[in-house]
This record gives structure tokens, sequence and C-alpha cells, in this order.
């Protein structure tokens, strides 16, 4: 049996030896900002001012969407599982909560329509995103969109499948 070396084993009425403490070092002066500096330092607060604001008022137009453990999409319909739509279009919980969603039964999983969540992504890039480019959609790897199979929702039988890669272009 290989010995305990991670622990030391001391008398009871040892005095532990202090540490030696490293020597501070002193704080560098701050470099005098000039005039051209302080404008583009202002410029900048405002321009953060400006998104949280907007930020702050799109959280406020976000309503959870009612859900219901009866809830099934028709048969044909592409879906994401919430985390895959969160990690790919940069979605927060809350903005996710917002979306309708079908419960798997016997499982903690959920799937939320591809065509919803694109819808609130193009929302949330044209009310926070300004000045940039418009919304691009990205490409979506293979095994991340289902497809719901049959318009059953027994756990018998599949419901969901992996969308072929031919299906990603027609959103």
């Amino acid at each position: 049996m290989p010995a305990y070396r991670h622990t030391k084993f001391t008398c009871a009425y040892a005095e532990p030896t202090p540490r030696p403490r490293a020597p501070r070092v002193p704080k560098k002066p701050r470099k005098d900002m000039t005039q051209e500096e302080r404008d583009e330092e202002d410029i900048k607060k405002l321009v953060n001012k400006n998104k949280r604001e907007l930020k702050k008022e799109w959280e406020a137009t976000l309503v959870p969407a009612t859900q219901s453990p009866t809830f099934y999409w028709p048969a044909g319909t592409r879906g994401l599982y919430p985390s895959d739509a969160k990690r790919v279009y940069k979605l927060t919980p809350k903005e996710i909560d917002t979306l309708k969603r079908e419960h798997i039964q016997n499982s903690p999983k959920s799937i939320v329509r591809l065509s919803d969540v694109l819808d609130l992504a193009k929302r949330k890039h044209e009310k926070l995103e300004m000045g940039l480019p418009p919304f691009v959609d990205p490409v979506v790897g293979y095994g991340i969109i289902h497809t719901r199979c049959n318009g059953e929702a027994r756990r018998t039988k599949p419901t969901w499948g992996i969308a072929s890669s031919s299906m990603y272009s027609r959103y």
C-alpha cells in the first residue's frame, strides 16, 4: 500500500512556520491621456451605454411562452434542442423560454421549432446589432436539426429523426 505523501503529520503542539511574503511591487503611475484619447474614451462609453439600454429594452419585450405537456409539432416539422439553439444562434435562456416547445415523453428533452428560432435570432440581431451587416444564418452541422417523423407522440415509436444534409438549405 503506498504511503500518504501528500499529507504531513506534525505534533499537535507544533507551531507552523510562517511563509515569507513576496515583496510588494509598486503601482505604475497612470499615463496622462491626451484630449483625443479622452474623446475616444467618451465615445466608447456612450456607445456601450446605448447598447446596454437597447439590451434592457429587448429583454423587457420577452414574454415566456405557455408550455403544455400535451403539445406536439405536426409531422415534417424541423426542430432543435434548446441547448443547440442557444449555442448556434447565441440566444440566452430567457430568450429560449419565449419559444413554444414540444416536450418528449419520459425524457427531460424538448424540441423548439427551427423557424421560430431563426425568427427570434433575426429580431434580436435587428434590435441589438446596430451598424453590423444583416443577419446571416450560421451553417448548422449534421445531427443538430431533427425532423418530426410521424404525427403520433408515443414513446414506442421514434417521433424525431436526424434531418438529412440536403434539407439544411430548405428552412
